[in-house]
């Protein structure tokens, strides 16, 4: 096989993994935001982004209702949120195992007191639309720390994941959780000192007694550094579930090698997932006492059933099979050329 051939197969191949991804997405929101208030359209998948006002939340009156343009399976349900500290910025995220996300992402706030950080706990979430349950589910998003290095309370967190509506009670952050959690979440967790923060994934280990375990997926996490994280849930309903998380891995539209992988008892059934919920505890910003400022970010969330519908941004499909279309002709006239 020639060079040319070799090519043609695998963008072909390339091309087909991005058509079929397009129908394996359930859930994506790259958070698109303008900030002009003008120029906001909830209808058409554009927020407004305000990090210094209540009405650039998530759950604020301008942003909660939010659907259409780039979003995918969220609309029939509103953000809800109990604080106004998820807020919209302008600028997003991006990591070289996902590029091309619209501009914007998540800013998630604290306040800090005199004393330390705030304790109050923080979520905002919303409901997906319908699906078609699956086997298997794949689950990504990209985050970022930006706190002190130490004197957060113990066991601080910045989390977020799908699951069901137990998502989002503050007794799935313990470790034996009085609420019947099932879902898988991901992001930064401070130890019991509150003097190292890391990254961790975190799923039901034993339903019976409601038990829900961190699993470290980097210890030390760096500052101001972004991550992207995918993970891939086969779900057993008679049994222990099989995870497989990714922490940056090299582009691929198929599951990459390596990975972390653990059983846990994730999800009872296919159907189980109905919420997108993110949750924030304890953190210490950089900023001075009585002021309240970022301690994190998270863009691009993707719920699909298959590695390539959570890996690239619509565009990124449109690249690619631009990219398979123009290759197809050219291979065309290529062999057109040595039949005449």
């Amino acid at each position: 096989m020639n060079q040319k051939t070799s090519l043609l197969t695998a963008l072909l191949a390339a091309g087909f993994c991005a058509t079929a991804a397009h129908g394996s997405l359930i859930a994506f929101d790259p958070f698109h935001t303008t900030t002009s208030s003008e120029g906001a359209d909830p209808a058409n998948g554009l927020y407004f982004s305000n990090v210094n006002g209540a009405n650039g939340a998530l759950g604020s009156t301008e942003n909660l209702n939010t659907s259409g343009g780039n979003i995918v399976g969220f609309g029939s349900q509103p953000w809800l949120d109990n604080v106004t500290t998820f807020r919209l910025q302008s600028s997003r995220l991006g990591t070289a195992s996902r590029t091309e996300l619209d501009n914007g992402a998540v800013r998630v706030l604290n306040f800090r007191g005199s004393g330390g950080p705030s304790t109050t706990f923080r979520t905002a979430h919303r409901d997906l639309d319908a699906y078609a349950p699956s086997q298997t589910y794949y689950m990504s998003s990209e985050m970022q720390l930006f706190t002190e290095a130490s004197g957060h309370q113990a066991n601080a967190f910045l989390m977020l994941g799908f699951g069901n509506d137990t998502i989002t009670d503050s007794s799935v952050m313990d470790a034996a959780s009085s609420s019947l959690f099932e879902g898988l979440m991901w992001g930064f967790r401070a130890n019991a000192a509150g003097d190292q923060i890391d990254l961790v994934a975190r799923a039901t280990t034993d339903a019976a007694t409601n038990t829900i375990s961190d699993f470290v997926l980097l210890e030390n996490v760096p500052q101001q550094q972004t991550l992207f994280i995918a993970a891939r849930v086969d779900v057993n309903e008679s049994g222990e579930d099989t995870v497989t998380v990714w922490l940056d891995p090299d582009f691929s539209l198929t599951d990459p090698a390596g990975g972390i992988t653990f059983n846990a008892e994730a999800f009872s059934s296919t159907a189980s997932i109905t919420r997108f919920a993110t949750l924030q505890q304890g953190l210490l910003h950089t900023g001075g006492a009585g002021s309240t400022n970022r301690v994190g970010y998270f863009d691009g969330i993707a719920l699909g059933t298959t590695y390539a519908s959570v890996v690239p941004e619509p565009s990124t499909y449109a690249l690619i099979l631009g990219g398979v279309f123009l290759l197809v002709a050219a291979g065309t006239r290529l062999r057109r050329r040595n039949q005449s």
